[in-house]
């Protein structure tokens, strides 16, 4: 392998990693038990370097991807790449996932309309509209599909070719208002080579410890239910 990169996604709920020669997909393993990234991320990493009879020493780079995503996910496969890409002195490529879906399906045409898509909670989605040229038209936000703003977003799609690729083609699908060519991702870590490839030829890479992972929206958090053993102290 002339260029082997190791991928890394952990923003859903399955956690996958792969490894590339270029954009090409040598071998990829994922999780079968769903939200066990911290678990299971390490062991994965060992399983796809084992099978394809090479070590860490070999690694030309690293790419994760960066959202938009799960706050918990994105955080543990933060640290692991940033730790690999420290320890072996490799560069870190920080890939966002709405841009790599497309980069797929550029064509050079301008008057393509390529909507890359995420599945996020429930009837919302990320999304992000680029041209064939590569050139991002829309930048990435969240969308409920029963919204005014999806209308908006639909309204710029009608009369032109247009394309909807990601993870959230289930989700809106039935709320289109023009003629797409569907093509769903399954979003794992080999969709991010050829962006990767394309940064990493171009030596696009990304600070280890000052990049910035994209959630979009704040983490959800919620008020526990259980009883506190504990009384509040309350300074009287």
């Amino acid at each position: 392998m002339d260029n082997p990169i190791l991928y890394i996604e952990t923003s859903s709920d399955l956690c996958s990693v792969s490894l590339c020669d270029g954009p090409h997909l040598v071998n990829e393993v994922k999780a079968t038990k769903e939200r066990s990234h911290s678990s299971h991320l390490t062991l994965l990493i060992e399983e796809v370097l084992s099978i394809s009879n090479i070590t860490t020493s070999h690694l030309v780079a690293i790419g994760l991807g960066s959202g938009p995503g799960s706050y918990t996910g994105l955080r543990v496969g933060s640290s692991v790449s940033r730790g690999l890409a420290f320890a072996l002195n490799i560069p870190l490529m920080a890939i966002p996932h709405l841009e790599a879906f497309a980069t797929h399906h550029y064509n050079g045409d301008p008057g393509l309309k390529i909507v890359s898509s995420i599945k996020a909670r429930e009837d919302e989605v990320y999304i992000a509209i680029y041209n064939g040229l590569g050139e991002q038209e829309l930048t990435q936000q969240p969308i409920k599909v029963d919204s005014a703003d999806w209308v908006k977003v639909s309204s710029l799609l009608t009369n032109t070719s247009s394309l909807l690729c990601g993870t959230g083609v289930g989700v809106i699908k039935d709320h289109l208002n023009t003629e797409y060519q569907i093509i769903e991702s399954s979003g794992l870590s080999s969709e991010f080579a050829l962006l990767g490839y394309n940064r990493f030829k171009n030596q696009q890479f990304d600070d280890i410890a000052y990049f910035d992972l994209n959630y979009i929206k704040s983490p959800l958090i919620t008020k526990s239910k259980k009883t506190s053993l504990f009384t509040p102290f309350v300074k009287k």
